[in-house]
């Protein structure tokens, strides 16, 4: 684990090289605000654990009248640049929250959620709820998902960039997740 974290750490440095802020060091002031901004987001979430899943237009006035959005809305690169929601949420939550929905779907052959209220019988897919009371423990199973979410070392895509074909694979399997929930 030990040398996996060590080259991830040398892959993000070299990607930092090519960021555009790559030179700029953040003053005392900025550092609070980021700061701010942060517990921003938490209380949000502590308010509606769900503002970051689901229809964008279910969530848009709940986020339009939030107080970090307020403050990300007059930066220079408005927030609607900063939102990334396949990114934005804890793995716990798509586990031991998302993942009890009766309309869950996952292909473990695959490592691909669906999710439909009318049903999927496309071939793989399971119920979660289903695949769940196939384990001694519901515990042990959402670990498994826990796990399988979790980014690993050795996962890849043919994505180019170098940080991001690590990720593409999570955003491609939890995708249906934070979009129909």
């Amino acid at each position: 684990m030990q040398k996996w974290t060590e080259e991830r750490d040398e892959l993000v440095e070299l990607s930092n090289q090519d960021l555009f802020s790559k030179d700029i060091n953040l003053s005392e002031k900025e550092l609070a605000a980021e700061k701010k901004l942060a517990k921003l987001r938490e209380d949000l979430l502590l308010e509606d654990d769900t503002i970051v899943t689901g229809s964008y237009y279910d969530k848009l006035p709940k986020l339009l009248s939030s107080e970090v959005y307020e403050c990300l809305n007059i930066m220079p690169k408005p927030v609607v640049h900063h939102i990334h929601l396949t990114a934005a949420c804890p793995i716990s939550f798509l586990v031991e929250k998302l993942c009890y929905y009766d309309f869950v779907y996952y292909n473990q052959k695959e490592q691909l959620f669906k999710t439909s209220k009318k049903g999927c019988d496309e071939p793989g897919y399971v119920k979660v709820n289903d695949l769940r009371k196939y384990w001694a423990k519901s515990a042990d199973f959402d670990k498994y998902l826990h796990d399988a979410i979790l980014l690993r070392e050795g996962t890849e895509t043919q994505e180019h960039h170098e940080i991001w074909k690590y990720f593409q694979p999570k955003f491609m399997m939890t995708n249906e997740l934070y979009n129909y929930a």
